[in-house]
């Protein structure tokens, strides 16, 4: 499929080298436990989310982020390049590419130790950068990188892009910050955390929530995500049934497709089926740059299974 000039996508976040550690099962606090194999690729919720968009075509795609000053940042770098992403990245002198130390079980599981590396020190965008961010027509954001980077973001952002912020990992957000948003991703657990609890109503978690912004997209996992916005409208698009075997990236690869689609003019329903999808085939695999699938992949899948399909009703 070739690149529509017109869609644009900026992802502003972390880059990381991920070692993926498998075992039997995740230890416990105090155990020591024999791992079945060790791996390393390109990793960091930021180079996910851009992998994940260039893949689900059509869209041109660009990371803004910062990497160290070492062979991994090379080797990253040259692998964006391999994936068709162009890329705006600090090179910050005396500071090692971020690293995350993965380990996942037999059932899928995983447990993530990130060190930030580079990424702590990526707080302004640089010119060339802004001008990417003003020309895009969605604007990928999530917290690896300082929270303060998002009112750069919003500044350059121009008035008819859509800024989208996967708020992970989960962190104390002032109101300020809130205000930026237009539609915010998290899971379920984010979701509460940033509701103040809710007590496990979800009628009460996402009317907190939308009281901060103005849209709302839940990811449930094996139950698929859900849509809210301040309309009263709520789509539900359940999960395809898949063997999970590593679940490390599904959330990214769910973001990045879903923000490509959106760039490229789709329903939020229509760009929340592919994104499920192409989720629902990255838990089938391990890693988590390796396990997105192309768009090519993600509409064999959507016509093979025909069961998950959008519901509208009010909230």
């Amino acid at each position: 499929m070739s690149k529509d000039s017109t869609a644009r996508v900026a992802v502003v976040g972390s880059i990381n080298r991920d070692t993926s550690i498998r075992v039997l099962r995740l230890p416990r606090p105090g155990e020591t436990t024999l791992a079945i194999s060790a791996t390393q690729s390109g990793g960091g919720k930021g180079a996910n989310q851009a992998v994940a968009a260039a893949r689900a075509g059509a869209v041109l795609t660009t990371l803004i982020g910062a990497i160290g000053d070492d062979p991994a940042g090379k080797e990253l770098m040259q692998a964006f390049c391999n994936e068709g992403i162009d890329t705006l990245l600090e090179v910050v002198e005396g500071e090692a590419t971020g690293q995350a130390f993965v380990s996942v079980s037999e059932d899928g599981e995983n447990s993530i130790i990130v060190v930030p590396g580079a990424n702590t020190e990526f707080r302004r965008l640089t010119p060339q950068a802004a001008e990417a961010v003003a020309q895009a027509n969605v604007i990928l954001c999530q917290l690896e990188t300082p929270a303060e980077l998002l009112f750069d973001v919003a500044g350059a952002r121009s008035a008819q892009s859509l800024l989208i912020l996967n708020a992970a990992p989960a962190l104390p957000l002032g109101e300020t910050v809130w205000d930026l948003v237009d539609l915010l991703i998290v899971n379920e657990h984010e979701a509460a955390e940033y509701a103040g609890g809710g007590h496990g109503d979800i009628n009460v978690i996402v009317a907190r929530l939308l009281s901060k912004v103005p849209m709302v997209v839940i990811t449930l996992g094996s139950e698929g995500c859900a849509f809210f916005d301040t309309n009263g409208e709520h789509i539900r698009v359940p999960a395809h049934a898949i063997e999970a075997v590593d679940s490390t990236g599904a959330g990214d690869t769910f973001c990045g497709v879903f923000a490509a689609q959106l760039a490229l003019g789709e329903p939020i329903e229509e760009a929340m089926k592919a994104a499920v999808a192409a989720a629902a085939i990255a838990v089938s695999r391990p890693g988590a740059q390796t396990a997105i699938p192309t768009f090519k992949e993600v509409g064999q899948l959507l016509r093979s299974d025909a069961d998950p399909a959008g519901t509208h009703y009010p909230l």
